[in-house]
């Protein structure tokens, strides 16, 4: 075959194989999968940092190399090909990820896997012609893309949102260009319920169709649907392609959506694999293979048991004999449930024995290694698939943080991955899907103690087969990787996200794995040694995460876009977690992203005694170590919470419920069928118990917002804009201020459901013309939104799904404006309670009530009920358990530091110690009036302006002109002027321009000045003496940090901290006097404006 170079649009090189035609898939029943070419088994590694299930495989640090893999990983599961996920421009650009398809198409050469074209997004008729057209001159004649009787084959995911005559057009363009296609159209429909007549014209312009999800959200049921495509494609003369589908995970961890379809255990997949098994469907279609966000089935590490399933499915499917003459069982139950809440553990058998079954019991085993829970016998066939449940309430063993599964099966006895219970929410919502028999149990010890501000880890293991790879895990995050080359050291895992180019460097240690995503080593972007790290021509989507070791005082220095170094201590930046220099992020990893590039261990036993710079120990944490043996087993040691303190259970409340993740509500689930194999379930209405719960299984959160969103008891921390911090109340530090305009969005479905207590110091601030949304959540469940009332009172309301009516507590009292207040809002299922410094100001009865819905949190923001909210918050506590003021055994957390700013490159820094606050010389004609409240702009005509308390002037209408100097301070050499800007507000409607500068002048007419003419941006003009403008307009919130620095004659200019301006000081008039003034051509326009005192500090 002769090897041809082509040239793809974005200068992509190409090898097109010149042959007659590609593979041909006529002649034979296939089973396909769905890919997602930007979770390439590459970047296996990376997944581990934004997903709590990801892939077991390894990388090689080959792109090729790793796809060659995953095709024979594929390839045992008893799948054919993939369709990898092709995205369009709907600017008009290339369409994306048409390089992985190349790659593909050159890793399965040699091989029969099948590399076909899945098209997304919908462009326009000659756009997707155009594009498609290229791609086929590119691949469609390469042996490994699919051909049907010598026609390429293309499958249209987003097939639905073009018109019939749309495709028809496509059709008629493609052949015209030299390409008469085999078209397969997806014509599921997700929630709409769609008849034989609506999709007959759709299906009369594709050769084959096909569902892309199996769902019943539509109000139908699976086989319904089946059937209905059955007799679409014998009506139109088309192929079939039916689909098993498992569920759709969400991606709650990485925050891009809070979505969850049911999974059922092994129930949502089994039954579309029943109705997909049809004699009348050509190919089979999984969805999908690696879509983690979504609907992944390749082997995982919560679902090591996918590929055993895949493979029986598609093996049933073809008619492929499955018989080995040894029992295969399969179980699968949630990784977390609520106390509470009845448990579910499902078995099947696959069909691995030409006649017979297999009997499987078990128990429930505490912490202690106690039975608290029989699972008694059941024998299930072995010739088919069979199934069966055990349901085992769990309010009598709540006291607990998890129970493990012990099964035996066929006289072997086996221990599952634990199941945790946890009050207050899901986070990792895995369903575990386990084989028993690809489960190791090797003996272990770990212990873990604080030492010097790090963490020590040292324990042993013992197993019967070769591992792979042990690794050490906090709260089901990969933390470490046990490696003889990290013995005695000190491991730090950081992760990079930058646009500008950047460097890393290790002082004291070595950087002992790196990956970048998409970019192998060394390569013209990425390159890295021991020594340090380069990376460049770097995307949003592109991050770098690294694992150093070395000494107790390794530091780093950090480069970016050849700027001026920043050197951090291990120690300081694992403290900080989030740091961010020169348009890079640098972060503390909650997850080592290098694992599965790291050597493989090769041994059956070893010890271990190595320290991590780590954040501080939360209470809650939970360690274990993973096991992963060369041939594919794995398996966990048991849990240790080495910093858990007093463990005597917390009295509770439960909610006993057979509801959970799984029970249809709102937009999720099955319509009319029951989440259950058995037909009477124990609790489907809710009744409340008297019980306990273990202080471990309380997820919570703190945070103290010190300029930063770290979350001081749980793992959740969240990105908050600069502009939102200032000044709290006196010992609290810095708190959050809300305009009206913005809010903050928490980490997705970390918000508690039934039991909670969630706590804020609060300061409204303004008229409120309607209630405010101080926290409030999308979706369904039976959590609390909070509200601020116009007359200041705090309403509590329980709104969960259409099944229970909304419930709510208003306080007696209302919150004093302008003064900060404690408040605390406490549910324990049966009431709620609202506490104003400690005091019970309402109170009203629930009923016992528990549903589920995708659920994003906020801070500030409004809903159906409210507008967003005025004013300021701080010190946010959430428990998912119920707390009064004052009770003891309510977790203790420790306050978070403040740290000092780490400013940007070229940004001059400033000491602390010295600093004198000076004052604004307000003209003698200023009218005076007392602070009461937020100011609000004038209703009369002013003949003077006015003066509100200490800092806040009222401009207009009338009197809206003022100049204003500093009195007490002035700018030398090696000194920094500071200013806080907290409000300039406009009246609407505006009449005319209206500006307010805030300047630095040498008293002869001329000045350099923050020049405003909006709260929103910020330019820099001079006066020289005429006026001329220096800068473009920079973005920005108010309020805003607005600084002016000398040093060695050079005049800096910041805003928050960001260099916006420099230039030479006036050697005969230096620049030293500073002012701020308005000016309008219009009186009728009004202004309110809010300046700190200025304060002056020297240079470091």
């Amino acid at each position: 075959m002769k090897i041809q170079n082509c040239l793809c649009a974005g200068a992509l090189s190409l090898a097109v194989v010149s042959a007659a035609h590609g593979a041909e898939i006529s002649n034979r029943k296939m089973a396909w999968a769905h890919h997602t070419p930007w979770h390439t088994p590459f970047n296996t590694s990376l997944t581990a940092i934004n997903y709590y299930n990801f892939p077991l495989q390894d990388s090689t640090g080959s792109d090729l190399e790793d796809w060659k893999r995953e095709f024979a990983l594929a390839g045992a599961q008893g799948i054919d090909g993939f369709f990898p996920d092709l995205v369009a421009d709907k600017g008009g650009g290339p369409t994306a990820f048409v390089d992985a398809l190349h790659t593909m198409l050159k890793a399965a050469e040699g091989t029969d896997f099948q590399i076909g074209a899945c098209l997304d997004v919908k462009t326009t008729v000659d756009q997707q012609v155009k594009e498609l057209a290229r791609m086929l001159d590119l691949f469609g004649k390469h042996p490994n893309y699919p051909q049907w009787n010598g026609r390429p084959v293309v499958n249209f995911y987003t097939y639905l949102s073009w018109t019939p005559e749309e495709l028809a057009a496509i059709r008629a363009g493609m052949k015209a260009a030299g390409h008469d296609i085999f078209l397969i159209g997806n014509i599921g429909v997700g929630y709409e319920r769609r008849s034989f007549d609506d999709l007959r014209p759709y299906v009369e312009q594709a050769d084959m169709i096909y569902s892309f999800g199996a769902g019943e959200i539509d109000g139908t049921t699976m086989r319904s649907k089946v059937e209905l495509y059955e007799r679409l494609a014998a009506a139109c003369g088309k192929e079939l392609m039916t689909t098993v589908y498992p569920g759709y995970y969400g991606a709650w961890l990485n925050g891009r959506n809070d979505f969850y379809q049911v999974h059922c255990g092994f129930d949502q997949a089994h039954h579309s694999f029943e109705a997909a098994n049809t004699p009348k469907a050509k190919f089979l279609h999984y969805t999908t293979w690696n879509d983690h966000d979504e609907t992944s089935l390749l082997p995982m590490v919560f679902t090591p048991a996918n590929p055993l399933i895949t493979r029986a499915y598609t093996a049933r499917f073809k008619g492929e004999n499955t018989v080995t003459g040894e029992p295969e069982v399969v179980f699968a139950c949630h990784r977390e449930e609520l106390p509470g809440t009845l448990l579910r553990f499902e078995a099947m058998t696959l069909p691995t024995l030409e006649k017979g079954g297999v009997a499987v019991s078990g128990r429930l085993l505490d912490a202690a290694g106690k039975t608290v829970a029989v699972l008694p016998e059941k024998r299930l066939g072995g010739a088919d698939f069979d199934r069966t449940e055990w349901l085992v309430p769990s309010a009598g063993f709540a006291a607990n943080p998890f129970v493990t599964p012990e099964f035996t099966v066929a006289g072997r006895t086996v221990r599952l991955p634990q199941v945790f219970l946890v009050s207050g929410w899901h986070q990792n919502a895995v369903t575990v899907k386990t084989a028993a028999s690809r489960i190791v149990m090797p003996e272990s010890e770990l212990r873990l103690r604080r030492e010097d501000g790090r963490l020590r880890v040292s324990g042993r293991y013992d197993s019967p087969a070769e591992l792979k790879r042990v690794s050490l895990w906090r709260n089901d995050r990969p933390i470490a990787v046990i490696l003889p080359e990290t013995e005695g050291k000190v491991l730090l895992n950081l992760c990079v996200s930058s646009r500008p180019d950047f460097t890393v460097a290790p002082e004291g240690g070595e950087i002992v794995a790196a990956v970048r995503k998409f970019g192998e080593n060394p390569s013209k972007h990425f390159r890295w040694n021991a020594a340090g790290l380069a990376s460049s021509a770097n995307q949003s989507w592109t991050p770098v995460a690294l694992t150093v070791a070395g000494e107790p005082g390794l530091k780093l220095r950090f480069s970016v876009a050849g700027g001026e170094p920043l050197t951090l201590s291990a120690g300081e930046l694992a403290q900080r977690e989030r740091v961010e220099y020169g348009g890079a992020v640098i972060s503390l990893s909650p997850a080592d992203g290098t694992m599965q590039n790291r050597a493989m261990l090769n041994r059956k036993e070893g010890a271990f005694d190595f320290f991590l710079f780590d954040r501080d120990p939360r209470r809650r944490d939970c360690y274990l170590l993973h096991f992963e043996t060369v041939d594919g087993r794995s398996g966990w040691s048991a849990p240790l919470y080495p910093f858990a303190g007093d463990v005597a259970p917390v009295p509770a409340k439960l909610v006993e419920t057979a509801t959970n993740l799984e029970t249809p509500s709102g937009a999720t689930g099955w319509k009319g069928r029951g989440e259950y194999l058995a037909k009477t379930v124990p609790f489907r209405t809710p009744k409340l118990r008297e019980a306990a719960v273990s202080p471990l299984s309380i997820r919570g959160g703190h945070w103290d917002f010190e300029n930063d969103g770290r979350d001081a008891y749980g793992d959740m921390p969240v990105v908050i804009p600069e502009s939102m911090f200032a000044d709290g109340a006196g010992a609290e530090g810095r708190a959050l201020r809300f305009s009206g305009k913005e809010s903050v969005k928490m980490r997705l479905r970390t918000y508690p459901v039934g039991a909670s207590t969630v706590e804020f110091l609060i300061r409204p601030e303004g008229k409120r013309e309607e209630a405010q949304g101080v926290i409030t959540r999308s979706g369904w469940s039976d959590a609390v939104n909070i509200y601020l009332l116009p007359d200041g009172r705090i309403e509590a309301v329980r709104d969960g799904s259409e099944e229970f009516k909304t419930e709510k507590a208003v306080s007696r009292v209302p919150l004093p404006d302008g003064r900060w207040s404690r408040v605390r809002v406490v549910c324990d299922n049966a009431a709620l309670r609202i506490y104003f410094d400690g005091k019970c100001v309402g109170e009203e009865k629930v009923s016992p009530q528990r549903s589920y819905g995708n659920c994003t949190w906020y801070l500030g923001k409004g809903d159906k009920r409210s507008g967003n909210f005025t004013g300021m918050l701080d010190a946010l506590t959430v428990f998912g358990a119920a707390f009064a003021p004052g009770d003891p055994q309510e977790p203790e957390f420790r306050k978070s530091e403040r740290f000092r700013p780490i400013l940007p490159p070229g940004a001059p820094e400033a000491e602390e110690a010295g600093a004198v606050t000076g004052s604004w010389n307000f003209p003698g004609n200023l009218e005076r009036r007392a602070a009461t409240g937020v100011p609000a702009f004038s209703e009369e005509r002013l003949k003077n302006p006015v003066l509100i308390g200490d800092d806040t002037l009222l401009l207009g209408p009338g009197a809206n002109t003022v100049t204003v100097p500093a009195g007490g301070v002035a700018l030398a050499d090696n000194t920094m002027l500071t200013v806080r800007l907290r409000r300039f507000d406009r009246a609407e409607p505006k009449k005319a321009w209206y500006a307010l500068l805030v300047s630095i002048g040498n008293g002869e007419r001329k000045s350099v000045n923050f020049n405003f003419g909006s709260g929103d941006e910020v330019m820099i003009s001079a006066n020289e003496p005429e006026w001329k403008i220096k800068t473009g307009h920079h973005k920005l919130t108010l309020p805003a940090e607005l600084k002016i620095a000398k040093r060695n004659g050079l005049l800096i200019f910041m805003v928050n901290d960001k260099v916006v301006y420099k230039t030479g000081d006036d050697p005969e008039k230096p620049y030293a006097f500073l002012s701020f003034s308005t000016s309008s051509p219009n009186r009728d326009d009004a202004a309110i404006v809010q300046l700190d005192a200025p304060v002056l500090r020297r240079l470091r």
